[in-house]
């Protein structure tokens, strides 16, 4: 799957899910999961990942893979009830991977994205002011460089990322569809984050993310929701000049 979601850092700066617990005390009859999600776009027509629907398989409340009509299917692979990593094939074939270490308190606190003779990596520092030092390298693999703009700072409220070193992002109190997912939630951050999840914090619906000193440069997004709170579409309208990204999506949201 591609991952456009690297625009936040250039603007403002899922084979069977392993486990080293038994998963079946993860019920998940009782709590509502993301089943399949619907994109689409008139401005992004080409583009068949922007016309795309992915399929999202569960053991428990532990996401196994998601599979998307290009046949591009994403595994993941848990270690206890963290996520640690994920692998991207085109087909059979794998594209790239990604892992993901914490520290003992279940804390993310490095990020590797593998692929393409490439790696690019995020390191995260708790900072005693509840905020987040975050240091990116990018280069060959297992020696990536630290990147100029490094380190940046992430700042969240009550759990939620709220503002970066360029940019303000605005939530409305209303559940992510990712909510339940079993280790999700430890890994919503913008370098992370998959295009499907352009609108998600770690537990609410994001309404809006933009450039502090140009409001007019983001993303913004309206939502309409269930009777649970959870939403059932999305228009999310994304605006970012500076790297010729503009176009509207359109997503449904489809649970169990």
């Amino acid at each position: 799957m591609k991952k456009l979601l690297y625009l936040f850092s250039a603007v403002a700066l899922t084979l069977t899910s392993c486990s080293s617990e038994d998963d079946s005390n993860n019920n998940s009859s009782d709590v509502t999961l993301i089943k399949k999600i619907i994109l689409t776009s008139d401005d992004e027509e080409d583009d068949s990942y922007w016309n795309n629907t992915i399929i999202f398989t569960y053991n428990g409340t532990k996401l196994v893979e998601s599979r998307e009509d290009d046949n591009y299917k994403t595994v993941y692979t848990y270690t206890g009830d963290l996520i640690t990593k994920i692998e991207y094939f085109d087909g059979t074939v794998l594209d790239e991977y990604d892992l993901f270490s914490y520290n003992s308190s279940g804390k993310l606190i490095e990020y590797r994205s593998i692929g393409n003779d490439f790696e690019e990596k995020f390191t995260y520092t708790y900072n005693s002011d509840g905020t987040v030092s975050v240091n990116e390298y990018q280069g060959t693999i297992g020696s990536p460089t630290l990147v100029p703009s490094s380190p940046y700072t992430y700042t969240f409220t009550n759990n939620e990322l709220t503002a970066d070193d360029d940019s303000i992002f605005v939530y409305e109190d209303k559940n992510n569809p990712f909510m339940n997912v079993t280790g999700f939630k430890e890994l919503m951050l913008p370098e992370f984050a998959d295009d499907y999840m352009i609108a998600f914090g770690r537990n609410k619906m994001m309404t809006s993310t933009y450039d502090e000193s140009n409001t007019s440069e983001g993303i913004f997004a309206t939502h309409t929701y269930n009777s649970s709170n959870f939403p059932k579409s999305s228009v999310i309208n994304a605006n970012f000049t500076l790297g010729s990204f503009i176009g509207t999506v359109n997503v449904q949201y489809f649970y169990n």
